[in-house]
């Protein structure tokens, strides 16, 4: 017995140290994985070609997948981006039902890119959305949230500002939505204090958006004549912003530009028969946020390829292969 329990504490002890000289190896590997830059750590996807976009997302709509990923979780402001998500809200709210006449009125008519709205204009709800999709007109997304906040206010039997109403909506939208990272402060996505989201955020807004009929027939329009009534009746021709229609499968997008944003751009496109969401946060030039999307399109084609299977669909088996298969 003595000597059984001597050869098992033996044992035991030649064990320990063998697990104590492997410990620097493992040790070593720890050290390995923290000096990683954070980002790489914890990347959803693989990294995208190398692009000037501070922040990138490329999303498979159908597969609910990441399939390129660049600092897709960092807060970053949005700027008109933001757009997708009026413009949703205004479908929900309206259901659909944009016929109505909007008189424009002072506040309406704000600071940065523009559809050339003026005090007086009267206009549908339809030509609104198409100002704010095509030329991102931060007028268009004040007379939509005006008109559209007054319209909450009156359902909820309650007084009080209807674009913070509005704004209100647009975050229960990305409650909603599960864009956890998200926080909007004005229809229009003009920079001010506490307005961010992320490229993934933006990414499943996009994916929402552009499945809504209305808002994607509207989005890969490149012009559109908008008819004004009211003191200077008019005809004003809108243009897209987005100049990459039709290239590489795109279908639409949304373009978005501040100085502190930068320049960004969201994309829906589609490659072997896929939808695919792309978005771009803060290249550094409008020239390259395109120059960025045509390296993610031409990589996100390559990689689908790639990973193609070599048979569409299982060998048949005939024969004696049958009844051997059922034995």
């Amino acid at each position: 017995m003595r000597r059984r329990a001597r050869k098992h504490q033996s044992e035991r002890r030649t064990l320990w140290r063998k697990s104590s000289s492997d410990l620097p190896r493992y040790r070593r590997a720890l050290l390995f994985r923290l000096h990683q830059p954070i980002g790489k750590l914890f990347a959803e996807a693989p990294a995208p070609p190398n692009v000037t976009a501070k922040a990138v997302y490329c999303f498979d709509v159908e597969a609910r997948a990441a399939v390129l990923a660049k600092n897709c979780r960092f807060r970053m402001p949005p700027a008109s981006t933001v757009k997708l998500a009026t413009a949703l809200v205004l479908l929900r709210v309206t259901k659909g039902d944009l016929s109505a006449c909007v008189e424009i009125q002072e506040g309406d008519c704000t600071i940065g890119s523009s559809m050339g709205l003026v005090e007086g204009d009267r206009l549908t709800h339809l030509d609104l959305l198409h100002g704010l999709l095509l030329s991102s007109g931060n007028d268009a997304a004040q007379a939509i949230a005006r008109t559209v906040g007054r319209i909450l206010l009156e359902e909820d039997g309650q007084l009080g500002d209807p674009i913070a109403r509005f704004v209100l909506a647009m975050n229960e939208l990305a409650i909603e939505l599960g864009l956890t990272r998200t926080r909007f402060m004005n229809p229009s996505g003009l920079d001010v204090q506490g307005l961010y989201s992320t490229a993934k955020d933006i990414a499943l807004l996009g994916a929402k958006a552009f499945s809504d009929p209305v808002i994607r027939a509207v989005s890969q329009k490149t012009t559109y004549s908008a008819e004004i009534f009211g003191n200077k009746p008019r005809r004003i021709d809108l243009t897209t912003t987005v100049t990459i229609l039709g290239e590489h499968g795109v279908l639409c997008g949304k373009t978005g530009t501040t100085s502190t944003a930068g320049s960004c751009l969201v994309l829906y496109s589609f490659a072997s028969g896929r939808p695919f969401v792309t978005v771009l946060l803060a290249s550094n030039s409008e020239k390259g946020r395109y120059d960025d999307a045509r390296s993610i399109l031409i990589e996100l084609v390559r990689r689908i390829e790639h990973n193609k299977r070599p048979f569409d669909r299982m060998p048949e088996i005939k024969g004696d292969q049958a009844r051997n298969a059922g034995r």
